[in-house]
């Protein structure tokens, strides 16, 4: 796995779920949300809720309150709404 495959992330609790564009299968990491997004290169990735960073370069579409990447829909919460959207715009 290299960093450019990560889709999205999603964590659940003391685990991340990383989502990877070469595999239908997602990794379980035993992390936190915030140690793996520190790992992550800051402009590439963002985090747009409490539970997903996303590669910003992946994104399909976005819409009032969520995200689209491939076929899946990532909420975009208001308090990281506006980091978001300097990121992007």
């Amino acid at each position: 796995m290299f960093i450019h495959d990560i889709l999205y992330i999603e964590g659940l609790g003391n685990y991340v779920k990383i989502h990877l564009a070469c595999s239908s299968r997602p990794m379980l990491s035993k992390q936190s949300m915030k140690a793996i997004g520190e790992k992550l290169p800051a402009g590439k990735y963002v985090r747009v809720h409490k539970s997903f960073i996303v590669m910003v370069d992946k994104i399909t579409s976005v819409r009032n309150e969520s995200i689209t990447i491939r076929q899946a829909e990532i909420p975009l919460s208001r308090f990281y709404r506006d980091e978001f959207f300097k990121l992007v715009s």
